[in-house]
């Protein structure tokens, strides 16, 4: 997946199948369902790097973040 950031462009491996994104209520955090390898990707937003992948079932089909 590709993010630009301010005058960043990086490209963050996260998995199989980005389908949906959602962001914590500071912003400093991104969730990604990744429907390909069933989990959900957590993306440090500042940094742009891949903190981890939560397993959440068969195939997500998206998410919501409180």
């Amino acid at each position: 997946m590709r993010f630009i950031y301010g005058q960043s462009n990086k490209r963050v491996n996260i998995g199989e199948g980005g389908a949906n994104i959602g962001f914590s209520k500071d912003g400093k955090t991104a969730f990604i369902a990744l429907t390909g390898a069933n989990a959900v990707a957590v993306i440090d937003v500042d940094k742009l790097t891949l903190i981890s992948q939560i397993k959440a079932g068969k195939q997500p089909p998206g998410l919501i973040v409180r």
